[in-house]
């Protein structure tokens, strides 16, 4: 499951997660619009806050879908 779409289901702003693992809203909003991925360790806090709802894989598209960073390259 995307992270956005867990925020969405659990009633959560990106403000508040982001407070809750300890990392700033912009770094949180930069890995739900894709413009980056967050680190090993933040990872491992996002599967922990969300009981492993958000994986790591969620944050890698499909390899036949582009993000919006490589639209930009």
């Amino acid at each position: 499951m995307e992270l956005k779409e867990w925020l969405k289901r659990n009633d959560m702003r990106v403000s508040e997660f982001a407070r809750s693992i300890g990392k700033s809203h912009t770094t949180v909003l930069r890995w739900i619009d894709g413009t980056t991925t967050p680190s090993p360790k933040a990872m491992r806090l996002v599967m922990t806050k969300t009981h492993k709802r958000v994986m790591p894989s969620d944050f890698f598209p499909d390899q036949h879908e582009r993000t919006p960073a490589q639209e930009r390259a």
